[in-house]
């Protein structure tokens, strides 16, 4: 996360951003001890910021203008024990949904986001497989669940996971993204030492996984998804040689300069 200035003496803690259909840019700050968005027209320009009474790791902003938070689940604050906030673009009329697990102690990131492909949003906070689905007005359509048998984390050692993140180590789950396509699904996970990028084809019921890489893999650090394709970007502090080796010699000159690489992948 990287503070940049929101005017003369004012840092911001960019926890997350989403741009609506006609250019507005809403950024999330994590920074104070009371989280806060701000709103920026098309042209870049700030149009207003507000104060949130809970604290929240992400946020989506729906087809018809409502706001979708994934909040923390350190959330102290207002909605304290909820997943999910759904409000208006005022912030006004809100409505929270889906309960942490009671006696959850998550005091470390485990990064996660909004997927979102066409009508769908897609939601899952590590280290939960489940991945609710919810529509552009953010009501809660479909929960997927993943399976990893042997593989599962055990639910004891969800209760805390910083005091068991070496253990969970061994096993593996869901982590970052996952958004859904007429094929199947696109994702992310962490699988015993490792991440790997994921392929589910529901037509032909086949899973495909991709190499195993010190971060995102080949696709770098996920943005977003639409109409085919995924868009991320490759951070030159975090790519594993394993995914440099396969890049062009430009790509990986511009990434030995310190420079990041925007990438677009047709799936």
């Amino acid at each position: 996360m990287g503070r940049q200035g929101t005017g003369p003496g004012e840092f911001m803690n960019l926890s997350d951003f989403d741009l609506t259909n006609n250019g507005q840019v809403y950024l999330l700050d994590g920074f104070r001890d009371k989280d806060r968005l701000f709103i920026y027209d098309a042209d870049h320009d700030l149009e207003g910021s507000k104060e949130l009474s809970f604290e929240a790791d992400v946020v989506k902003v729906s087809e018809d203008g409502s706001l979708v938070f994934g909040l923390s689940s350190w959330n102290f604050g207002d909605f304290k024990g909820k997943k999910i906030l759904r409000t208006d673009n005022q912030l006004t009329d809100k409505f929270a949904m889906l309960d942490f697990d009671e006696g959850l102690n998550e005091s470390i990131w485990m990064d996660y986001q909004f997927g979102s492909n066409g009508s769908e949003i897609y939601y899952n906070k590590p280290i939960d497989n489940r991945v609710h689905v919810f529509d552009q007005k953010g009501d809660l359509n479909q929960v997927l669940k993943f399976d990893f048998g042997l593989l599962n984390v055990p639910d004891q050692l969800k209760q805390n996971l910083e005091e068991n993140f070496e253990e969970i180590k061994n096993f593996r789950y869901m982590r970052n993204f996952l958004v859904g396509f007429d094929k199947g699904y696109l994702g992310s996970l962490y699988d015993q030492g490792g991440y790997r990028i994921f392929l589910t084809d529901t037509l032909e019921n086949e899973l495909y996984l991709g190499a195993k890489t010190d971060y995102y893999g080949f696709l770098g650090q996920f943005v977003g998804f639409d109409d085919g394709y995924a868009l991320s970007y490759l951070d030159p502090e975090y790519i594993g040689e394993e995914t440099m080796k396969y890049l062009p010699e430009w790509v990986k000159d511009h990434l030995k300069g310190d420079e990041f690489v925007i990438r677009l992948v047709k799936f």
